[in-house]
């Protein structure tokens, strides 16, 4: 899939989620950032402004504890 459609599909997504926090969306999927952290498993990775992976497959109030960490005035 181009990236472009990708692009296209998660924006609909996040939009029917009400996902306003910022995201990344890596179109080389296992080739790109997974293979370069070395992460053997898909997921939710969580990584910080300066590029520190912060959570690796955190979800519910754990995930809303770490964002509130994160991006503090992001309410």
């Amino acid at each position: 899939m181009s990236p472009e459609r990708y692009q296209s599909k998660s924006k609909t997504i996040f939009d029917k989620l009400d996902i306003d926090w910022p995201a990344v969306l890596d179109p080389d999927g296992w080739d790109g950032v997974m293979h370069k952290f070395n992460f053997t498993w898909f997921g939710l990775v969580v990584v910080d402004t300066e590029g520190v992976v912060r959570g690796i497959g955190v979800h519910g109030e754990q995930l809303s504890k770490l964002m509130q960490q994160i991006y503090p005035d992001h309410q």
